[in-house]
């Protein structure tokens, strides 16, 4: 044969990696013989390994142009086109390939197989894989396609069945027992799964293989710390390695250890960019850490264009309130899949969060058509209505909430506060007195009770009620609701005692992260130790509560808090030796508090314990840009926040639309400037009408915002971060509070011991804000004056 020692010598260079010889050989051969097809191909194969699959595609069709009938030719060239992602070209090759050589078929058959996989085309893997064990029945290649196809249909014991079938003829590699242990775990049989490789790697330590298989079936278990030791032990056998830095940052996530996340799927990306799956996890993680900005454009990127990443810049752009941007992602997840939950359950929250309550009225129904059972669906929907002012219709669907799901009793609150609101508060209460054995326990009955009571501000006979639900039973949620009543009542040193209860038992009903770390008895365990202070709940909660971090500094060597992202800048003014941090920040610390624990912690039992105010400070360059924007001062700046979370459970009552507060705008001798950093769709016109200033673009954090309100003579708000804001900072501040006000502003007083400079203003029934407009109109004009 012309050229075959070069031929013989060009593959055993192949085959012993040096790639360059050998193409050096080939194209030797080449320049003599520009048309010999054993050349062309063997050279395509050099092109293979080099990570070149076009210009294999390329030489082998000049291959098959000389030689038309070659099946050896053809098999390389579907082999080439399925790696440049050509898959019917591949196929429509094989079957060429069988078709001048039948002894070609069961290589073309095996490769089809694998072609179809790699499609999706799971059906034609199941049938092409069933004609190669017709004619050869232990043909493990067949059997392994097969099982992976049956697996991702779910058809998990038929995968089982080939599984075991390529075990029983020895093939027990790694990649069949990890895969069949993927199989047990699709299958529940997780505790089987588990077994079946712990008794492989006792044989075979070093098979990192099945460490991270292992790893990712403890994950699917929720076992976080074990599924990381896994992944550890993998990659040191591997050093780092795209799949196990994936796993392993997902054990992270579901730790809530956020920075620990992103430094595993950083990792991860930078060894594997093209990754989708490694691009959406950090995405995922992103959203999650609060870099709203970095994850848009993270997932912008070529990789993230993935159905699933709808969804996550929908909640990057809410988390940077650009909220009408997060609906039209929704939308278009929609538009792919009309009936996904999750975006629909997402497109409705947003709707909310616009203002746009018909919209998320209808996202409600289409969701109850899907999950037509949901009791939370009926509540929702009950709560869209009596935003719309369709009390009758809400009053059914809370009823049908409860009816759907006995043990739903905020249903029923709901229903109670709403019956409230149209001034039927003792209809509430008969209602649920006469329905009492509808109730699954003694505790819902009294849980119900008592919120309504504390709606309806019978303070002391919703305290009853509450202490009846701890009789009844001891759970958290009893002694949750019974300290809001306390503490509504000024009782503050019982209050925050049972106030504990909100991070306590099984299933706490607020679950906060300790990463780990112990907590302090008494500030007496604070000695020389670094205490890192937990931010919770809301906004707003965080900056009333960072007044007691300062008081921990005499006793701990340091103090830090780990806060939301848009609060970083402004609680860096508390105190120069209180180091403020994002929940994306890795730190170690000693001890750990959530913020909202610390009066219990510092036992503050009465008003006089509470640090007044100002203890924020705005930027002092930000609030001189602030100072140039509104121009020369010539009559009182007002600040004015009629709206706040529509997510909010008491929304409905404490927002206002701004066609109420307009005629505020229009008092002689005062100028009103817009406080709002979001402005709900349906007060958009009545807005513009108004003429108040609206700087919601500009409002980009509360840093910027604190500058902004130290500008002001005065802010007029409803309870929302606005006036712990303002509060904080000093700022007079007047607060327009709804017949059942939050706890915080306890009951029966127009000044509040939190901040000093503040004055409450109080419905005198449910809904009834036109009075209280009236009565701020009046004092405006006095202080105008």
């Amino acid at each position: 044969m012309i050229f075959s020692q070069e031929f013989s010598r060009a593959t055993q260079l192949l085959r012993q990696g040096s790639i360059e010889d050998a193409g050096r050989i080939v194209a030797g051969i080449l320049a003599r013989d520009p048309r010999n097809v054993e050349a062309l191909s063997l050279m395509s194969i050099v092109h293979i390994q080099a990570q070149d699959p076009e210009t294999a595609v390329d030489l082998l069709s000049r291959a098959c142009t000389i030689d038309p009938s070659h099946p050896g030719v053809l098999l390389n060239l579907a082999g080439a086109l399925r790696m440049t992602g050509r898959l019917p070209q591949a196929i429509a090759c094989l079957e060429r390939a069988t078709a001048l050589k039948p002894g070609a078929r069961p290589a073309a058959l095996s490769m089809m197989a694998q072609i179809h996989l790699q499609s999706g085309n799971l059906g034609a893997v199941i049938a092409t894989c069933n004609t190669i064990l017709a004619a050869d029945k232990h043909n493990t290649g067949a059997l392994n396609l097969r099982a992976i196809a049956n697996l991702e249909q779910g058809k998990t014991s038929e995968a089982l069945q080939d599984f075991d079938e390529i075990l029983r003829q020895g093939q027990a590699s790694p990649m069949i027992i990890g895969q069949k242990a993927t199989a047990l775990s699709r299958a529940d049989r997780r505790s089987e799964a588990l077994a079946l490789l712990d008794r492989t790697l006792v044989a075979q330590p070093r098979e990192a293989s099945l460490h991270r298989t292992k790893a990712r079936i403890l994950l699917e278990m929720g076992e976080a710390a074990g599924a990381i030791a896994s992944c550890d032990q993998a990659l040191a056998l591997t050093g780092p390695e795209p799949l196990a830095l994936l796993v392993k940052g997902d054990a992270h996530m579901l730790r809530h250890d956020l920075a620990s996340a992103l430094q595993s799927f950083r990792q991860a990306q930078a060894m594997a960019p093209t990754s989708s799956d490694i691009c959406i996890a950090l995405g995922s993680a992103m959203v999650a850490a609060g870099q709203y900005a970095e994850a848009l454009q993270l997932l912008a990127s070529p990789q993230a264009q993935d159905p699933r990443s709808h969804l996550l810049r929908a909640a990057a752009l809410e988390g940077l309130s650009r909220f009408i941007e997060a609906r039209s992602e929704l939308d278009a997840a929609l538009r792919a899949s009309p009936n996904d939950t999750q975006a629909l359950s997402r497109r409705l929250e947003v709707n909310r969060h616009l203002g746009s309550f018909r919209q998320a009225l209808a996202d409600c129904e289409h969701l109850r058509q899907l999950v037509p059972e949901s009791s939370t669906l009926w509540n929702t929907r009950g709560n869209l209505l009596r935003q719309l002012g369709r009390h009758d219709e809400a009053i059914e669907s809370l009823v049908n909430a409860f009816r759907t799901d006995n043990r739903n009793w905020l249903a029923l609150q709901s229903l109670g506060c709403l019956n409230a609101q149209r001034g039927h508060a003792s209809t509430a209460l008969d209602w649920i007195a006469s329905n009492k054995s509808m109730f699954q326990t003694e505790q819902d009955f009294y849980l119900t009770k008592g919120n309504i009571l504390l709606d309806l501000r019978h303070v002391d006979e919703a305290i009853t009620a509450f202490d009846g639900a701890v009789s009844a039973a001891d759970t958290p949620v009893a002694h949750y609701y019974r300290a809001l009543a306390l503490l509504t009542a000024g009782r503050l040193h019982a209050g925050f005692a049972a106030y504990e209860w909100r991070r306590r038992g099984d299933q706490p009903i607020l679950k906060i992260e300790t990463y780990g770390l112990p907590e302090p008895r008494t500030v007496a365990d604070l000695a020389g130790k670094h205490l890192l202070l937990q931010a919770e709940q809301g906004l707003g909660d965080v900056l009333q509560f960072a007044r007691f971090a300062m008081r921990l500094l005499n006793h701990a060597a340091s103090v830090s808090i780990m806060a939301h992202g848009p609060l970083k800048d402004l609680l860096s003014t508390l105190h120069p030796d209180i180091a403020v941090h994002t929940f994306a920040d890795r730190i170690t610390a000693d001890l750990v508090l959530p913020l909202m624990s610390l009066p219990w912690f510092l036992g503050i039992r009465n008003h006089d314990d509470l640090a007044q105010a100002p203890y924020l400070h705005a930027d002092e360059g930000l609030r001189t840009r602030w100072r140039s924007a509104l121009g020369p001062r010539t009559k009182p700046r007002i600040g004015l926040c009629w709206s706040g979370n529509p997510l909010h459970a008491n929304d409905a009552m404490r927002s206002i639309p701004i066609a109420t507060l307009a005629p505020l705008a229009s008092i002689p001798g005062v100028e009103v400037v817009s406080l709002q950093p979001e402005v709900r769709e349906t007060d958009e016109i009545p807005l513009a009408d108004a003429g108040i200033i609206d700087y919601r673009d500009v409002l980009t954090d509360f840093a910027q915002t604190a500058a902004l309100v130290s500008e002001l003579d005065l802010v007029v708000t409803i309870d929302t971060s606005i006036a712990h804001l303002a509060g904080a900072l000093g700022i007079p501040t007047w607060i327009l509070l709804p017949s059942n006000a939050d706890w915080r502003w306890m009951e029966g007083t127009s000044r509040s011991p939190w901040y000093a400079q503040s004055t409450l203003f109080r419905q005198p029934s449910p809904g009834a804000w036109v009075p209280v407009r009236d009565e701020v109109a009046a004092r405006l004009k006095r202080f105008a004056s």
